[in-house]
C-alpha cells in the first residue's frame, strides 16, 4: 500500500514539475479564430427577416397616418372659424367648493353640488341646440 502511495506521490511531483509546452501555436490561434467566426456569423432566420420588416413598414405607416390626422384636424379647426365651439368644462373645484368653503367638505354635498351644476349645463345645451335648429 505505501509502495503504490509512494509512486503516486512521484507521479504527482513529477508532474507538477514539468511545464507544458505548446506544440504548434499557429494551428490552435487560427482554429480559435476560426470558431470564434462562426459563431459571430450566425445567420437569422428569414421569418424573423419577414417579422422586422412588415412590422417596421406598419410602425412607420401608423405613424404617418397620425400625424396626417392630427395635421388634419388643426387644419379644420383652424378653417371653422364662424362655427362656435361650445366649452362645458366644469371644474368641481373651483364652483362646488368654494361654496363649501365654511363647511367641512363632504363627499355627498360636493356631488350634490357637481349634479346641479351638471343639469344646468345640459339645460342651457338643450336650449342651444333648440336655438340651432330653429
Amino acid at each position: 500500500m505505501k509502495n503504490t502511495e509512494n509512486k503516486l506521490d512521484q507521479l504527482l511531483d513529477n508532474l507538477s514539475r514539468q511545464k507544458p509546452e505548446l506544440q504548434d501555436a499557429g494551428f490552435l490561434t487560427d482554429s480559435i479564430m476560426n470558431e470564434i467566426r462562426k459563431k459571430t456569423h450566425r445567420s437569422t432566420p428569414p421569418l424573423l427577416i419577414w417579422i422586422r420588416t412588415i412590422s417596421s413598414s406598419a410602425a412607420i405607416f401608423l405613424s404617418g397616418l397620425f400625424l396626417f390626422q392630427q395635421n388634419d384636424a388643426v387644419a379644420t379647426v383652424s378653417y371653422n372659424k364662424s362655427v362656435p365651439l361650445i366649452e362645458n368644462n366644469i371644474n368641481i373645484d373651483s364652483m362646488c367648493m368654494t361654496n363649501l368653503k365654511n363647511k367641512q367638505t363632504n363627499l355627498m354635498e360636493t356631488y350634490f353640488c357637481y349634479m346641479q351644476q351638471k343639469s344646468i349645463k345640459e339645460k342651457q345645451l338643450q336650449l342651444y341646440i333648440q336655438q340651432l335648429i330653429n
